[in-house]
């Protein structure tokens, strides 16, 4: 059997990590399907939901939501803004996952004080009850959908 030249190794190699892209943006487009068709026709929901429900949470399960946090709070006083909200957009995020809406309203709460302009829609969803109660329902749905379980 003849050994492949060093440039079909790597024409090889490319034509994997091209696949792997695809599959990866194939699987993102179906989730997007997948959140749009939870909400129905309540686009307001939908901008939420599209905001709030992390697509991947364990890649960012990994320090806990204690760390983000924390970092938020160390960007805060920093005068690192964005930085901040990212940290506390992730605790809220995460929060939602493991279906604790009151710390997800206290985060999101915390980027709407930072970011209003981004977040004061996200906030006003999450303080009232019955609404926050309508995008935990997506997340678990949409979790059970993608077989994503709480680590």
């Amino acid at each position: 059997m003849p050994l492949k030249s060093l440039r079909q190794q790597q024409l090889d190699e490319k034509k994997k990590s091209e696949t792997e892209t695809l599959l990866e943006e194939l699987r993102q487009k179906k989730k997007e399907v997948d959140l749009k068709e939870l909400c129905g026709d309540d686009s307001v929901l939908y901008q939420v939901v599209s905001t709030a429900v992390l697509l991947n949470p364990e890649k960012l399960n990994k320090e806990g939501i204690k760390t983000h946090v924390e970092k938020a709070q160390m960007y805060e006083k920093s005068g690192d803004y964005l930085g901040a909200v990212v940290e506390y957009q992730v605790a809220g995020q995460l929060s939602l996952f493991y279906g604790n809406l009151e710390d997800t309203k206290k985060y999101f709460k915390k980027c709407a004080e930072i970011f209003p302009k981004r977040f004061k829609t996200l906030y006003v969803f999450f303080a009232n009850r019955e609404r926050a109660e309508n995008v935990l329902k997506v997340a678990e749905e949409y979790y059970n959908r993608t077989k994503i379980n709480q680590v």
